[in-house]
């Protein structure tokens, strides 16, 4: 059930980013993503590391892509 829940956050977050212009929730979709993945290969995870490793695999995401695109400007 968790791994639907996580499933369903991030086709909720890319659609709110097909009508957003910033590419801001894309990377908390990826995140999302990302930790779906790992709780289907480790469903009895703890919440708690669930949330953890969204938040992680965000904010890489998002830091990398600002950090490259300040460069390009």
């Amino acid at each position: 059930m968790v791994l639907v829940i996580w499933v369903l956050i991030a086709v909720v977050l890319t659609v709110i980013e097909a009508f957003t212009a910033g590419f801001l929730a894309l990377w908390f979709a990826i995140g999302a993503a990302i930790t779906a993945i790992v709780v289907a290969f480790f469903p009895e995870i703890a919440i708690t590391a669930q949330i953890g490793i969204f938040t992680v695999s965000s904010c890489i995401l998002f830091i990398i892509t600002r950090k490259n695109r300040n460069d390009l400007s």
